[in-house]
């Protein structure tokens, strides 16, 4: 009885920083406080890329076709976190990631987007969103068959990487 009230705390626990987490945002200057590290390297993207399809080749799922128009839903992701300084997958306005990928006119039954900062190589990149479940999740969704990838360095702050995926909406289920 003691474990399942434990785990029932930490669920609310875990639930109540998330909801927290997504109502307020981040923003780059929270994150780092005053002293963010200095420039680091671009993030290799072919790299990240072939990391990618790698683990979904070991389960046996189809490699993912990298799109110049996700590319650029990506990019216009990252570039608005950079310019509005927040962390988030919707922005200040209330703008979620699907707009971006609307906005490039390209057709999907699903999308999924993850984001992540402060790293400073595609491996590093990559071991974070796979330590993640929901990360993972959708870099190994098995009908997802499209990426975009976009790196950007706001303002000095370790790179930001925005993956976009889809399943296009000519793929059969």
């Amino acid at each position: 009885m003691k474990q399942i009230i434990k785990r029932i705390s930490l669920g609310l626990l875990i639930i109540v920083v998330l909801v927290t987490t997504l109502a307020t945002g981040a923003t780059l200057q929270r994150d780092y406080g005053v002293n963010p590290p200095k420039n680091p390297a671009p993030i290799d993207l072919h790299q990240l890329f072939g990391i990618i399809n790698q683990e979904r080749a070991e389960i046996h799922h189809q490699p993912l076709l990298e799109t110049s128009a996700l590319d650029a839903a990506a990019a216009a992701h990252c570039m608005d976190m950079v310019r509005q300084d927040y962390y988030a997958h919707t922005n200040p306005e209330g703008i979620k990631p699907n707009a971006w990928i609307d906005a490039q006119h390209v057709g999907y039954l699903m999308w999924a987007e993850n984001i992540n900062h402060g790293y400073i190589n595609a491996q590093q990149v990559a071991n974070e969103f796979y330590a993640s479940p929901d990360h993972r999740t959708n870099i190994l969704f098995p009908t997802y068959d499209e990426i975009g990838l976009a790196e950007c360095n706001p303002k000095g702050y370790p790179n930001m990487v925005v993956e976009q995926f889809v399943q296009a909406s000519s793929t059969v289920l």
